[in-house]
């Protein structure tokens, strides 16, 4: 109550409220706006790039995503180990969220469609709470600013969000948005990631035909874009599908076909 620093937690420290009110009345009062906006765009870039950093050394899927984030003025930690980078995210998850939420309404709306897209493989790992908000965020922004890829990819993280927590009525009302969003543009690639998690939503829901529909133009595209990781991933649902149906020769085909395709991979 005395220090109008304080520590939160171990190495992390924040500034009283009082001083941060202070702070911001300041800076209205003696910066002129264009100089506040370059001080936040500088804070959000720092951001991005860190968390572009951070997921590509988790998760290795910056250039599947096909994102191209600059590097800030400012520096960024070391995050070339897992962990670090993993550390430096659950440290941050809540600013992030902030971050999306201030970007989206505020002036730097292609600051929260490409963080919800960097945040997904994080987000789904356990974080649905901040999921929701996040790719929230990111579909009305996309939508405002007519970003109809973003806007696919926002669905289709709101879509899997709403499959991690039961819900899959609204799952499949995302997820089937983002397909006739795909109709509009030639994005090979999100329209298989769509199919592919509307085939998982209507596997839990006992519906195996439109499972089998879907999965089987999820591998063709893929095939066509050469994404090796999407087509064994729905080679591999297909392999359960066709076990769940008794088919287990088709089933057992599909499997070592996946098996076949990593090992030469490796």
């Amino acid at each position: 109550r005395d220090h109008l620093l304080q520590r939160s937690s171990p190495d992390r420290y924040a500034l009283h409220d009082l001083v941060r009110t202070y702070a911001n009345a300041r800076a209205v009062d003696e910066d002129p706006q264009p100089a506040r906006h370059a001080a936040l765009t500088r804070l959000f870039d720092y951001y991005l790039a860190t968390t572009a950093a951070a997921v590509d050394s988790r998760y290795r899927n910056i250039a599947r995503l096909g994102l191209r984030i600059p590097q800030p003025r400012t520096p960024i930690p070391d995050l070339a180990d897992a962990q670090s980078a993993l550390a430096w995210l659950d440290v941050e998850r809540p600013t992030l969220v902030a971050v999306a939420e201030h970007t989206a309404t505020r002036g730097w709306p292609t600051h929260t469609v490409r963080l919800a897209q960097l945040l997904f493989r994080y987000l789904i790992g356990g974080h649905p709470t901040e999921g929701l908000a996040v790719h929230g965020y990111a579909r009305d922004t996309a939508e405002r600013i007519g970003d109809v890829l973003g806007q696919v990819h926002a669905l289709n993280g709101l879509g899997t969000t709403c499959i991690q927590l039961g819900r899959f009525t609204r799952a499949v009302e995302h997820l089937e948005q983002a397909l006739l969003l795909c109709e509009r543009v030639t994005d090979p690639r999100g329209e298989a990631r769509t199919l592919t998690n509307l085939a998982i939503v209507e596997m839990r829901l006992g519906r195996y035909r439109p499972v089998l529909e879907h999965l089987q133009r999820a591998i063709a595209l893929d095939q066509q874009i050469g994404d090796e990781a999407g087509m064994a991933s729905s080679m591999l649902n297909l392999g359960v599908v066709e076990m769940r149906l008794g088919r287990y020769d088709a089933s057992t085909k599909h499997i070592e076909e996946v098996r076949t395709r990593i090992r030469n991979k490796g």
